[in-house]
């Protein structure tokens, strides 16, 4: 990518979708890869979908919740829970989840914006938080709560604004990102 375009720019910043989004309408980004939801974003976003994943309740390998029967969502309101913000895309869908199954989402003892501090909370403490199949595989000290209630499928891609087109050189990106998930994906 960079030998085809030696001046190309390009500005990596891990943040939540809610942030990704104001970044890109006020012109500070062109660009976006993160997870998707048609009801997130307007007209006023196009969206590519690279990767469809499972939505899965995980934690530790020795947590309690790994044992016995399948768990319904409302047998795990009482468990201490690691989310991301309120107002970030992975509550709302977290909300919805549980609604679905008939119940209240339960209060997080703990908030973060960021995934890799949560796959750590949940790899080392006595919580449950909702990830990707791709997250639990990742590594062997956390897996899926097996579960009898259905869970979505997280679909991420990428994300631009409609009145701004991507330039050649972000189309060969996402090119590149494609590649690379095909890559991973067939490797799990």
């Amino acid at each position: 990518l960079e030998e085809r375009n030696p001046d190309l720019r390009i500005k990596l910043t891990v943040a939540l979708n809610d942030d990704l989004r104001r970044r890109i309408d006020a012109a500070e980004i062109d660009m976006f890869f993160a997870s998707i939801s048609d009801s997130y974003y307007s007209a006023d976003y196009e969206s590519r979908i690279l990767v469809r994943d499972q939505l899965r309740v995980v934690a530790n390998l020795t947590h309690p919740a790994h044992q016995g029967k399948p768990k319904r969502l409302a047998d795990l309101l009482g468990e201490r829970w690691t989310m991301t913000g309120d107002d970030t895309f992975g509550r709302q869908l977290m909300r919805r989840v549980f609604a679905q199954a008939g119940v209240s989402a339960p209060l997080p003892q703990i908030e973060t914006n960021s995934v890799r501090a949560m796959l750590n909370i949940l790899r080392h403490g006595p919580y449950l938080g909702f990830l990707s199949q791709t997250h639990c595989n990742t590594y062997d000290d956390i897996a899926p709560v097996e579960m009898a209630d259905p869970l979505p499928v997280r679909e991420g891609g990428v994300t631009w604004r409609s009145d701004r087109p991507l330039l050649p050189s972000a189309r060969a990106l996402i090119a590149a990102a494609e590649d690379v998930i095909a890559e991973v994906m067939a490797e799990s």
